[in-house]
Protein backbone atom coordinates (compact mmCIF):
# COMPACT_ATOMS: atom_id res chain seq x y z
CA UNK A 1 0.00 0.00 0.00
CA UNK A 2 2.78 2.60 0.66
CA UNK A 3 4.78 1.66 -2.81
CA UNK A 4 0.98 2.64 -4.34
CA UNK A 5 0.79 5.59 -2.27
CA UNK A 6 4.11 6.93 -3.06
CA UNK A 7 3.92 5.88 -6.66
CA UNK A 8 0.79 8.20 -7.08
CA UNK A 9 2.75 11.53 -5.47
CA UNK A 10 0.56 11.97 -2.11
CA UNK A 11 2.59 13.22 0.69
CA UNK A 12 2.05 10.62 3.97
CA UNK A 13 2.81 13.63 6.60
CA UNK A 14 0.25 16.56 5.44
CA UNK A 15 -2.58 16.98 7.67
CA UNK A 16 -6.05 15.40 6.59
CA UNK A 17 -7.85 17.58 4.05
CA UNK A 18 -11.43 19.03 4.20
CA UNK A 19 -12.57 15.84 2.93
CA UNK A 20 -10.92 14.27 6.06
CA UNK A 21 -8.09 11.76 3.95
CA UNK A 22 -5.18 11.66 5.44
CA UNK A 23 -3.06 12.08 1.90
CA UNK A 24 -2.82 15.51 -0.40
CA UNK A 25 -0.92 15.43 -3.71
CA UNK A 26 2.49 17.45 -3.60
CA UNK A 27 0.60 20.14 -5.26
CA UNK A 28 -1.87 20.65 -2.59
CA UNK A 29 0.86 20.66 0.45
CA UNK A 30 0.68 23.56 2.83
CA UNK A 31 3.62 25.60 4.01
CA UNK A 32 4.26 26.73 7.14
CA UNK A 33 3.70 30.10 8.00
CA UNK A 34 6.49 31.67 10.07
CA UNK A 35 6.93 34.31 12.37
CA UNK A 36 8.92 36.50 10.28
CA UNK A 37 6.09 36.09 7.60
CA UNK A 38 3.64 38.41 9.48
CA UNK A 39 5.42 39.78 11.98
CA UNK A 40 5.87 43.76 12.87
CA UNK A 41 9.70 44.89 11.84
CA UNK A 42 10.39 48.26 12.56
CA UNK A 43 9.70 48.01 16.57
CA UNK A 44 11.07 51.27 18.69
CA UNK A 45 11.92 50.15 22.32
CA UNK A 46 13.79 51.97 25.17
CA UNK A 47 15.74 51.33 27.94
CA UNK A 48 15.24 50.26 31.44
CA UNK A 49 15.46 54.28 32.53
CA UNK A 50 12.93 55.95 29.89
CA UNK A 51 10.30 57.69 31.98
CA UNK A 52 7.04 56.83 30.83
CA UNK A 53 6.01 59.53 29.28
CA UNK A 54 9.03 58.93 27.13
CA UNK A 55 7.63 55.52 26.56
CA UNK A 56 3.95 56.83 26.16
CA UNK A 57 5.13 58.97 23.31
CA UNK A 58 7.08 56.54 21.23
CA UNK A 59 3.78 54.59 21.83
CA UNK A 60 1.53 56.98 20.26
CA UNK A 61 4.49 57.89 17.08
CA UNK A 62 4.59 53.61 16.50
CA UNK A 63 0.82 53.22 16.82
CA UNK A 64 1.72 50.75 19.38
CA UNK A 65 0.56 48.82 22.80
CA UNK A 66 3.75 47.80 24.19
CA UNK A 67 7.34 48.47 23.92
CA UNK A 68 10.42 46.19 24.23
CA UNK A 69 12.67 47.09 27.43
CA UNK A 70 16.56 46.61 26.31
CA UNK A 71 20.02 46.87 28.31
CA UNK A 72 22.84 48.38 27.08
CA UNK A 73 23.84 45.06 25.32
CA UNK A 74 20.36 45.52 23.04
CA UNK A 75 19.27 42.42 25.05
CA UNK A 76 15.88 42.59 25.53
CA UNK A 77 15.07 42.61 29.19
CA UNK A 78 11.38 43.45 29.64
CA UNK A 79 8.31 44.50 27.74
CA UNK A 80 6.26 47.91 28.72
CA UNK A 81 2.96 48.06 27.63
CA UNK A 82 -0.23 50.46 27.75
CA UNK A 83 -2.29 49.30 30.63
CA UNK A 84 1.50 49.00 32.87
CA UNK A 85 1.57 52.64 32.63
CA UNK A 86 -1.88 52.98 32.90
CA UNK A 87 -1.52 51.28 36.56
CA UNK A 88 1.67 53.07 37.96
CA UNK A 89 -0.01 56.08 37.07
CA UNK A 90 -3.46 55.14 38.98
CA UNK A 91 -2.02 53.46 41.39
CA UNK A 92 1.43 55.62 42.72
CA UNK A 93 0.47 58.74 43.20
CA UNK A 94 3.82 59.61 41.58
CA UNK A 95 4.30 61.85 38.53
CA UNK A 96 4.69 60.20 35.52
CA UNK A 97 8.39 62.01 34.93
CA UNK A 98 9.41 60.17 37.51
CA UNK A 99 8.89 56.56 37.23
CA UNK A 100 11.52 54.24 34.92
CA UNK A 101 10.21 51.72 32.78
CA UNK A 102 12.57 49.57 34.62
CA UNK A 103 9.26 50.18 37.57
CA UNK A 104 6.71 48.76 35.64
CA UNK A 105 7.69 46.37 32.85
CA UNK A 106 7.70 42.96 32.74
CA UNK A 107 10.89 41.62 33.35
CA UNK A 108 10.52 37.71 32.20
CA UNK A 109 9.38 38.30 28.86
CA UNK A 110 8.31 35.53 27.25
CA UNK A 111 10.00 35.80 23.02
CA UNK A 112 10.32 33.40 19.73
CA UNK A 113 12.32 33.37 16.93
CA UNK A 114 11.82 34.75 13.17
CA UNK A 115 11.68 31.28 11.86
CA UNK A 116 9.08 29.79 14.64
CA UNK A 117 5.60 28.58 13.28
CA UNK A 118 3.04 30.79 13.60
CA UNK A 119 0.50 28.31 15.31
CA UNK A 120 3.47 27.57 18.31
CA UNK A 121 3.51 31.14 18.57
CA UNK A 122 -0.05 31.58 18.80
CA UNK A 123 -0.04 28.61 21.84
CA UNK A 124 3.03 30.34 23.61
CA UNK A 125 0.24 33.59 23.60
CA UNK A 126 -2.46 31.25 24.90
CA UNK A 127 -0.19 29.30 27.54
CA UNK A 128 1.41 32.64 29.05
CA UNK A 129 -1.63 35.03 28.70
CA UNK A 130 -0.17 37.14 26.40
CA UNK A 131 -0.87 39.47 23.16
CA UNK A 132 2.42 39.98 22.31
CA UNK A 133 5.93 38.65 22.08
CA UNK A 134 9.04 39.77 21.07
CA UNK A 135 10.71 37.97 17.91
CA UNK A 136 14.54 37.60 19.03
CA UNK A 137 17.33 36.32 16.96
CA UNK A 138 19.49 33.37 18.38
CA UNK A 139 21.72 35.48 19.70
CA UNK A 140 18.53 37.28 21.63
CA UNK A 141 18.88 40.75 19.56
CA UNK A 142 15.12 42.16 18.74
CA UNK A 143 14.62 41.37 15.50
CA UNK A 144 10.57 42.53 15.73
CA UNK A 145 7.15 41.85 17.56
CA UNK A 146 4.66 39.44 17.23
CA UNK A 147 1.01 40.51 17.95
CA UNK A 148 -3.06 39.46 17.89
CA UNK A 149 -3.46 41.99 15.53
CA UNK A 150 -0.35 40.87 13.31
CA UNK A 151 -1.90 37.50 13.53
CA UNK A 152 -5.57 38.50 12.85
CA UNK A 153 -4.71 41.00 9.76
CA UNK A 154 -1.88 39.39 8.48
CA UNK A 155 -2.28 35.97 8.58
CA UNK A 156 -4.54 35.26 5.48
CA UNK A 157 -2.55 32.41 4.12
CA UNK A 158 -3.34 28.61 3.82
CA UNK A 159 -1.68 27.22 6.98
CA UNK A 160 -2.65 30.11 8.76
CA UNK A 161 -4.22 30.01 12.45
CA UNK A 162 -7.97 28.95 12.02
CA UNK A 163 -10.48 31.86 13.32
CA UNK A 164 -11.45 28.85 15.86
CA UNK A 165 -7.90 28.86 17.16
CA UNK A 166 -7.03 32.56 17.37
CA UNK A 167 -10.49 33.07 19.14
CA UNK A 168 -9.26 29.99 21.58
CA UNK A 169 -6.53 32.00 22.20
CA UNK A 170 -7.97 35.22 23.32
CA UNK A 171 -10.42 33.45 25.56
CA UNK A 172 -7.34 31.51 26.56
CA UNK A 173 -5.45 35.18 27.21
CA UNK A 174 -8.75 36.96 28.88
CA UNK A 175 -9.68 34.54 31.59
Amino acid sequence: RLARVLRKGFDLWSRPDKAGSAFRRPSERTTVMKVSDIMTRDVESCTSTTTLPQVAKLMWSAGCGAIPVLDARAKVVGIITDRDISMALVNTGRKPASIPAWEVMTGHVQSCGPEDNVKDALETMKRFKVRRLPILSEDGELRGILSMDDIIVRALSHDAPTSAEILNTLREILD
